[in-house]
């Protein structure tokens, strides 16, 4: 499975689902999860039935690299075991020279926020810290500098309470991906290509996959934003 590389200026900058499928596809085994063709390098194992166990016993996998590993006895048992399965520091998986020498790298990683200068939140819930950044900063830059490799943030348009994940502006103590490190969002709504883009079409990409009720009101806010003072 190869990605698109890079579009051009001219092309847009937001895509339908149907267009993003193949990346989303490539989210389904764990949040931290990178694919080079049939390969699995993560820094953790994902369990459950579309875990790695699923994935190997399907021949969908036929190697991994992982640093952990979290789930049930039989994953524990198998990771032990299995020849396909190689373990290795956090030194080596969340080198991002390592990542970045691996072919066509994909990097899948989530967020709670993107607003839209393409800033990521991924560790604030207004005040309160929920989480912590673990490899994401090191696995984007990794498929960024991946020869065919791309960085991707997939997350849902709304929270439980459909407020919206797409935000005019994050208002949080410390921005947790900085735009430049910020690649390809991905909502069930669209794909987001963000490289390449000024800012004016990074907005413009990022309120496309938005949820339809809250367009309207990004667009207002993006226009506030960028009207000369």
């Amino acid at each position: 499975m190869k990605p698109a590389r890079p579009e051009s200026s001219a092309e847009p900058a937001a895509r339908p689902a149907s267009g993003a499928g193949r990346w989303i596809l490539l989210a389904l085994g764990a949040a931290f999860l990178l694919v080079q063709l049939y390969g699995l390098y993560a820094p953790a194992q994902p369990d459950g039935p579309d875990g790695l166990l699923d994935l190997l016993d399907k021949g969908a996998v036929d190697s991994a690299v992982t640093a952990l590993a979290l789930g049930g006895a039989e994953l524990y048992a198998r990771s032990a075991a299995d020849p396909r399965v190689r373990w290795a520091g956090v030194d080596v998986t969340h080198d991002i020279g390592v990542l970045a020498a691996i072919p066509r790298f994909v990097a899948v990683n989530s967020a709670l926020e993107v607003d839209l200068y393409g800033q990521a939140n991924a560790e604030f819930a207004g005040d309160r810290t929920v989480s912590g950044l673990g490899g994401l900063p090191d696995f984007l830059r990794g498929a960024q500098l991946s020869d065919g490799g791309v960085p991707i943030i997939a997350l849902p348009s709304t929270g439980p309470k459909g407020v919206s994940r797409i935000v005019p502006r994050l208002n949080v103590p410390s921005v947790s991906i900085p735009r430049n490190d910020v690649g390809v969002v991905i909502t069930e709504h669209g794909s987001a290509d963000l490289r390449g883009r000024d800012l004016d079409a990074r907005a413009e990409a990022l309120i496309a996959i938005a949820a339809p009720q809250h367009r309207d009101a990004l667009a207002n806010a993006w226009a506030e934003a960028r009207r000369p003072r």
